[in-house]
Parts: C-alpha cells; sequence; structure tokens
C-alpha cells in the first residue's frame, strides 16, 4: 500500500476532526505522516507582523502530537505559499502520496 502520508492543516476545528481520523490509514500501512500547514502570503505576512506566531505553533504541535499517540512518526511544517499547489509540490519533491 503505502507508508508516508501528507495531511494538510489549517488549523481549524474541522482539521483537527480529520487529523483524529487519520489513524484508519495505519490499516493501509501508514506509518509516516507529514503534517503540513499552508500559509497564503497575506497569512504569513500578517502572523510576522503580529508577532504571535505562539497560537499557531501550538495548535500544529497540538495536531502532531495527536498523530503521535496514534502510533505516527510526524514531521510538522508550515509553508508559504497557495495551499494546492504546496501540496502537489512537496508530495512530487518527496515522492509522498
Amino acid at each position: 500500500m503505502f507508508n508516508r502520508l501528507i495531511a494538510a492543516t489549517d488549523l481549524s476545528p474541522a482539521s483537527f476532526a480529520v487529523v483524529s481520523c487519520l489513524a484508519g490509514l495505519k490499516a493501509y500501512g501508514a506509518k509516516h505522516c507529514l503534517l503540513l500547514q499552508c500559509l497564503s502570503f497575506q497569512e504569513a505576512a500578517s502572523t510576522a507582523l503580529a508577532y504571535h506566531t505562539e497560537p499557531l505553533e501550538g495548535m500544529l504541535i497540538e495536531q502532531k502530537t495527536i498523530l503521535e499517540k496514534e502510533g505516527f512518526t510526524v514531521e510538522a511544517r508550515t509553508v508559504v505559499g497557495a495551499p494546492r499547489q504546496e501540496v502537489v509540490r512537496i508530495a512530487a519533491e518527496e515522492d509522498t502520496p
């Protein structure tokens, strides 16, 4: 099957629900998860100017912890760009389905 996956998150309540359901993918061989947060250029600029990255980092770490408790090896990463394009680019670069 597959052992690596990308889970794109926007840190919304809905994304927490999705992250909580990913354990079902372990039955298909999933072991490693790249938890990917994509910020638009506007979001990145406003976050940088506000100096308040702790809440975002805290929520990303919370989602990472949920996945680790389910037995995944997790890398959490934040990138700047359009989510659809960044997910496709990173998946191709890292040979992740």
